[in-house]
């Protein structure tokens, strides 16, 4: 599994995705919560990637905002992959790589609900028919 795989599966989740959205180009990490962010947000990144993050920093009013040091999804997606090394980190940090990602997360949603398979199953790799059951 690729870390910025798993980070977009788990955006793409967070905002309720259940149909095609425009890919993010950005590679800021807060422009990926592009109504905000939250705690329970941030709990949720945490329980999906499972992983221990810093906590978000809060202004007076209440306002959230990024931990220090987490300004790219490069930076996300470096701290993941030190708590996860099951998972593998970016190859390239690039506009490209990160729109393959959310792309990826895109059709992997799509091919788990069509061929009733997990998330875990459904890889760059895999093959429709060999791989994954579709005839």
């Amino acid at each position: 599994m690729l870390v910025l795989d798993e980070i977009a599966e788990v955006l793409w989740m967070l905002h309720g995705r259940h149909q095609p959205q425009p890919i993010n180009s950005s590679v800021a990490f807060e422009d990926q919560f592009p109504m905000g962010l939250d705690i329970d947000m941030w709990r949720c990144l945490e329980r999906h990637l499972e992983v221990i993050l810093p906590p978000l920093e809060l202004d007076e009013v209440g306002h959230c905002y990024l931990p220090e040091g987490l300004v790219t999804i490069w930076d996300f997606a470096n701290y993941v992959a030190w708590y996860r090394p099951d998972w593998d980190p970016p190859c390239q940090f690039t506009f490209v790589a990160w729109r393959e990602a959310q792309i990826f997360a895109g059709v992997r949603h799509m091919l788990c609900d069509a061929l009733s398979v997990e998330a875990d199953e459904v890889v760059r790799s895999a093959r429709l028919m060999g791989d994954l059951g579709a005839e």
